[in-house]
C-alpha cells in the first residue's frame, strides 16, 4: 500500500510541476520503495520515490540563469563601488595613477584619471552585461546538450523522500 502511495505522490508532483507552468524538468517515475533503510524494512512516516530528469526546458534554464546572473551582476557592481571608494580613501588610486604617469612619462591630462569612478564603474557594468548574456546562453546550450545526451545516458536519477507529519 505504501508503495502505491509513493508512486501516486511522485506522479502527482510531476503533473503539478508540468501543469503549473514551471517547465524546468520532465520527471518520470522509474520505481519506488518505502523506507530508506538498507534492510528493506519500511521506515515509519517516510516515503521514497526514485525519479529521472528526462528533459530540461532550455528556455526555463535560460530564464533561471538570467535571474541568477542579474543578482551576481548587481553584487559585482556593489563590490566594485565599495572597493573603489575604499582604495580612493586610502590613497591607493592616486598612487597607482602617479605610477602610471611616471612610467608613461605623462601626467594626468585635463583632469582625466585612468582609474576614475565613472570609468571603473562603467567597466564593471560592461563586464556584468557580458556575464549576463554568456551565462544565459550557456545555460540554454547546456540544457539542449543534456536533452540530446539523455537518450543514451538515461538522465539524472534522483531519490525524493517525503516525511509524514
Amino acid at each position: 500500500m505504501a508503495r502505491d502511495e509513493a508512486t501516486q505522490v511522485a506522479r502527482q508532483s510531476a503533473r503539478a510541476a508540468r501543469g503549473a507552468g514551471w517547465g524546468a524538468a520532465r520527471v518520470s517515475v522509474n520505481g519506488d520503495r518505502s523506507g530508506a533503510q538498507g534492510d528493506g524494512a519500511p521506515a515509519a512516516g517516510r516515503r521514497t520515490s526514485k525519479v529521472t530528469v528526462s528533459r530540461i526546458d532550455p528556455w526555463s534554464a535560460a530564464r533561471t540563469a538570467f535571474i541568477v546572473s542579474l543578482a551576481i551582476s548587481l553584487s559585482l557592481t556593489v563590490v566594485v563601488t565599495i572597493v573603489w571608494f575604499f582604495l580612493s580613501v586610502t590613497g591607493v588610486i592616486d598612487a597607482i595613477q602617479g605610477s602610471f604617469g611616471n612610467i608613461l612619462g605623462t601626467g594626468v591630462q585635463g583632469g582625466v584619471s585612468l582609474f576614475g569612478f565613472v570609468r571603473v564603474l562603467g567597466l564593471g557594468l560592461i563586464v556584468s552585461a557580458i556575464q549576463i548574456l554568456t551565462t544565459s546562453a550557456a545555460a540554454a546550450l547546456f540544457a539542449m546538450m543534456y536533452n540530446l545526451t539523455v537518450s543514451f545516458t538515461g538522465g539524472i536519477k534522483v531519490s525524493l523522500e517525503s516525511t509524514r507529519d
